[in-house]
């Protein structure tokens, strides 16, 4: 749907995406969903590679305040992925539910004409 007044846009003022847009649009949540998940598998390496420098109390402090910064990092990266999963199989949804009224519409209107 977009906003009032836009040039496509249906009598009542709003306009619906075409499945073809639609189906880009998917695509591209689905590619932001792959690139984040090969980030998290890079974060991942990058935290079981990492060990203190030396093994005095501050270079410890600092160890332990990275880790608590990589885990931050990691559980962000969790959320990115799920939003961007979830996202991209309700637009999918919603592709389908399109698809099956556009049908249902084309087919009524078709009948209709045959009568």
């Amino acid at each position: 749907m977009s906003y009032p007044g836009a040039d496509n846009a249906e009598p009542s003022g709003y306009s619906f995406a075409d499945l073809g847009g639609l189906d880009g649009v998917i695509g591209g949540w689905r590619e932001q969903r792959d690139e984040i998940e090969q980030d998290g598998t890079l974060l991942a390496h990058a935290v079981h590679g990492l060990r203190p420098s030396a093994h005095d109390v501050v270079t410890a402090g600092y160890f332990v305040a990275l880790g608590a910064t990589f885990g931050v990092f990691h559980h962000h990266n969790n959320e990115m992925a799920r939003y961007t999963t979830d996202y991209a199989r309700n637009l999918a949804a919603s592709r389908l539910q399109m698809s099956v009224t556009e049908d249902g519409v084309r087919a009524a209107f078709s009948r209709e004409g045959d009568g």
